[in-house]
C-alpha cells in the first residue's frame, strides 16, 4: 500500500509526535521506502542470462532442423553465455550453408544501434550480420542490412538504383534468375532487359 505523505505530515504534527523540522528528517526516509517498495523488482542475472540463451537455442534449432540433412547438431552451436563473438558458432561448413553471423537479444526493451555495432563487429568479412530480437509476448523478429535483404530475396543491387528511383544498366544474374524460376519475382516487378533476358533462356 502506498502511503500518502501529505495526511501523515498533517497527522504526526497534530499528534505532536514530530515538529516541522523533524519531519524534514523523515520525509527523506519516507521518500526512499516509497522508492524502495513501489519500483518493479530487478530481474536477476541469471534469469536474464536463461533468458538469452533460451532465444540463442531457438534460433539454433531451427537451423538445426532446416539443414538437418546436410550438417550435424554439432555443427551449429549455441555459444556460451558472456563469451565472446557471434551469438551461434557455425562449423566451416555450415558457413557454407548459412552465410549469417547472429547476435540474439531476448529483452523487453532494445537500443537497436548499439546492437547493430555489437554484430557488426562480430560479423567476419565476407558474412552478413543478421539480429534475431524477441520480448515477453512478442513473435522472434529479425534485421539485416536493407541491401542485403534485396540481394536474398529478390536478387537485386540497390546501387543500381539512382536517387530518382530510376533503375540502371540492370539485367538478370544467375541469382535473379533462380529467383524467377522459382516464382520469387513478378513480371511487373522486371525491366524491360530482364524481360528479354527471360525470354531467351527461359521460354
Amino acid at each position: 500500500m502506498r502511503l500518502n505523505k501529505k495526511t501523515l505530515e498533517e497527522q504526526f504534527i497534530i499528534d505532536g509526535i514530530f515538529n516541522k523540522k523533524d519531519f524534514k528528517k523523515f520525509k527523506k526516509t519516507f521518500d526512499e521506502f516509497n522508492i524502495l517498495h513501489n519500483k518493479k523488482p530487478r530481474m536477476k542475472v541469471s534469469s536474464a542470462k536463461a533468458k538469452g540463451r533460451g532465444l540463442q537455442q531457438r534460433v539454433r534449432d531451427i537451423f538445426r532442423y532446416m539443414f538437418k540433412d546436410k550438417l550435424e547438431d554439432g555443427d551449429i552451436e549455441s555459444r556460451q553465455m558472456g563469451g565472446s563473438g557471434t551469438d551461434l558458432v557455425l562449423s566451416p561448413l555450415a558457413m557454407k550453408h548459412i552465410p549469417f553471423d547472429f547476435e540474439c537479444k531476448n529483452t523487453e526493451s532494445i537500443s537497436i544501434y548499439s546492437v547493430i555495432d555489437q554484430v557488426k563487429a562480430n560479423t567476419k568479412k565476407g558474412r552478413i550480420p543478421f539480429i534475431v530480437f524477441k520480448k515477453n509476448g512478442l513473435e522472434m523478429w529479425c534485421s539485416l542490412p536493407f541491401d542485403e535483404f534485396m540481394k536474398i530475396q529478390y536478387g537485386v543491387d540497390i546501387n543500381i538504383v539512382k536517387e530518382n528511383n530510376d533503375i540502371v544498366d540492370i539485367s538478370l544474374d544467375e541469382v535473379t534468375l533462380q529467383n524467377y524460376k522459382e516464382g520469387r519475382n513478378t513480371l511487373d516487378q522486371l525491366s524491360l532487359d530482364d524481360l528479354k533476358y527471360i525470354e531467351q533462356h527461359i521460354i
